[in-house]
């Protein structure tokens, strides 16, 4: 689940082990902010990026929670 955003940034909701896949994501080069410090603890930020950058990033999200 996604909220709607008009930033230039979505929050993921991917359950508890949200912080896990953050630091997953991370090892892959792919920088998301666990929103955990912000009482939102199931959720991962993302950055709107270039159309590559996106691209990547739903590819290794994949990898990591399929």
């Amino acid at each position: 689940r996604y909220v709607p955003s008009v930033t230039n940034f979505i929050l993921i909701e991917l359950g508890p082990k949200s912080g896990e896949v953050a630091g997953k994501l991370l090892k892959k080069g792919v920088i998301v902010r666990n929103m955990k410090a912000w009482g939102l603890g199931n959720f991962i930020r993302v950055t709107i990026g270039k159309k590559e950058e996106n691209k990547r990033f739903v590819k290794e999200l994949k990898k990591i929670i399929i």
